[in-house]
């Protein structure tokens, strides 16, 4: 009963500090014709996609910081490098974004 009691005590504790996350940072960019608001996290980044949520999982990458997810059948990366974005369409097509001020 004791470690029943614990493991639960960890599940509801685990589940509490992950609603009370707050992320490193935010931006607001324009990136082409796509509105995209993130919010950074240590391990992934929540973005907002012309008002759709693509949560994207931060990869391997040589210079910077890169977040890969999947909208529909379209592989989504932003890219950042200091106060520099950039958008990859399936890796391919890349876009320059800009950062707007809040």
């Amino acid at each position: 009963m004791k470690q029943i009691f614990c493991s639960l005590f960890f599940v509801i504790c685990s589940l509490l500090s992950a609603c009370g996350e707050r992320p490193l940072a935010r931006a607001n960019l324009t990136c082409g014709e796509f509105d995209v608001r993130v919010a950074v996290y240590a391990d992934r980044l929540d973005s907002v996609i012309n008002g759709q949520h693509v949560p994207m999982t931060h990869v391997i990458s040589a210079d910077g910081a890169k977040y890969e997810g999947i909208s529909g059948n379209v592989t989504l990366s932003l890219w950042n490098k200091g106060e520099s974005w950039l958008m990859l369409i399936n890796d391919e097509r890349g876009i320059d974004c800009k950062v707007n001020s809040e």
